[in-house]
């Protein structure tokens, strides 16, 4: 692959996917009592809309995985812009600032604390599942060496 945007989306549809796959395991494990798919619906539907029927957590996947595709490219852009050098590390940090952004200072702003984060164990297994977006997406970025634009 050689186009920025291109191996950005692949980037971050498998992070998303390995963040959602995580997420869901620890939802059926009972660890967490929502996932990122029901929050994902509930950023879209209307409020009390049913959220744990198919259509609602398809709605949910499709809006998760559209943004990590759009911070799948962001990470490549830090990635030429820092270089490979500790990609693991950047990926880490990387998802723990995804994690606090989103989780803990965007989304109250349009949800209510209470429905975001009902318990500590969701809160916790939100974490690890953006942790390992952050590093799956910069680990398979760093494979990838786009092709910089020659200059007419």
């Amino acid at each position: 692959m050689r186009d920025t945007v291109v191996i950005g989306t692949v980037s971050g549809l498998i992070g998303g996917a390995v963040m959602l796959a995580i997420n869901l395991m620890l939802f059926m494990t009972g660890s967490a009592a929502l996932t990122q798919l029901h929050q994902g619906a509930r950023a879209v539907l209307p409020p009390g809309s049913p959220l744990g029927t198919a259509p609602a957590l398809a709605l949910g996947a499709v809006v998760t995985l559209m943004l990590a595709v759009l911070l799948g490219i962001l990470a490549v852009y830090i990635l030429q812009a820092t270089g490979r050098d500790y990609t693991w590390l950047k990926g880490l940090l990387y998802g723990l600032t995804v994690w606090v952004a989103g989780y803990g200072l965007l989304a109250p702003l349009f949800v209510p604390m209470q429905i975001i984060r009902p318990d500590l164990l969701t809160s916790v297994s939100s974490l690890a599942s953006h942790l390992a977006y952050g590093l799956v997406t910069f680990l398979v970025a760093a494979q990838y060496r786009p092709v910089t634009r020659e200059r007419l």
